[in-house]
């Protein structure tokens, strides 16, 4: 199981990115607030939501990203796709 979780300081910036993702994806994901002198705020989307949310992100090896953040990925779903691959054998 894996998550793909945006998080910020700012609410506001937080609902904003999840309507955009609602948007183009249809998933909703959840908020989750970190209590703390300063708080943060988490947009978590479960395994199932996080695979098409990656899939619209990463759409072109030319995409414009942070390569430690694709590269973290493709980490996560070389181990996802083993993992398949035993629970079907």
């Amino acid at each position: 199981m894996f998550y793909v979780t945006f998080a910020s300081g700012s609410k506001d910036f937080i609902n904003w990115l999840r309507e955009e993702i609602k948007k183009h994806t249809k998933k909703i994901g959840h908020i989750a607030v970190t209590k703390r002198k300063n708080p943060y705020y988490q947009l978590k989307y479960a395994k199932k939501e996080s695979l098409e949310i990656i899939k619209k992100m990463y759409y072109s090896s030319n995409v414009v990203c942070l390569s430690r953040k694709r590269n973290k990925i493709r980490e996560t779903l070389m181990i996802e796709k083993k993992q398949q691959k035993t629970y079907i054998e």
